[in-house]
């Protein structure tokens, strides 16, 4: 039973990197086609709360061999099922914590949060997601570029870290096709605080959507 379980945790952790990939390999080409006015979303039903856990899961593997800790607030929402684009959605996701573990030192910790912010009168759920972190945080300055494309934040110890730099360029663009919004607050030595809000269609039926794996 236990090798069976591990077996399947390993199974589990190859697809979800595996999305991860994909979604790493996508950002230039998505950055691409939004800046030509193509909308890239797709409409599907899916659960937003398992959304959400499989991109802590996988995080939370990255963070720990990072020497980081990550908690994770109890996800309570009035509607967890939704329409819209779950790889989108995940993306944003990953893109915001692969973010914050990428700028903290080992030894400290990022904080995640999910949560339903009510509903917009049109069908539609609000949801908020935060991502809190102890790292080095950002100049003044870099704050008004963070969401620019290839912007990165200048600093000693981070300077080789490895990405396209264009991840929070991305989840901007995205998260304005989504009717949503990002913010960041940050203070360097202090970490960083990144919220988010997104509008998902949510769902009529009253049992769960069939989702692939």
């Amino acid at each position: 039973t236990g090798d069976l379980a591990r077996i399947e945790d390993c199974l589990e952790k190859i697809r979800i990197s595996g999305i991860h990939l994909l979604s790493l390999v996508s950002d230039v080409m998505d950055m691409s086609q939004i800046e030509q006015g193509a909308n890239i979303l797709k409409e599907e039903s899916f659960s937003i709360s398992r959304i959400f856990s499989e991109a802590t899961g996988f995080m939370g593997h990255k963070a720990q061999e990072a020497g980081l800790t990550m908690e994770i607030a109890p996800v309570r929402l009035e509607k967890e099922y939704v329409v819209g684009d779950p790889l989108r959605v995940r993306q944003i996701l990953l893109n915001i914590i692969d973010n914050a573990i990428k700028y903290t030192p080992s030894g400290g910790k990022v904080f995640l949060e999910l949560t339903q912010a009510g509903e917009d009168g049109e069908g539609k759920g609000i949801y908020r997601f935060r991502c809190r972190d102890t790292g080095i945080g950002m100049e003044p300055e870099f704050l008004e570029r963070v969401f620019l494309p290839f912007e990165r934040a200048r600093n000693t110890t981070f300077s080789k870290i490895a990405g396209t730099g264009v991840g929070l360029a991305i989840t901007k663009s995205l998260l304005d096709l989504l009717g949503g919004s990002i913010s960041v607050e940050s203070e360097p030595g202090k970490g960083s605080y990144f919220t988010v809000e997104f509008c998902l269609k949510l769902q009529k039926e009253a049992s769960p959507p069939v989702e692939e794996r």
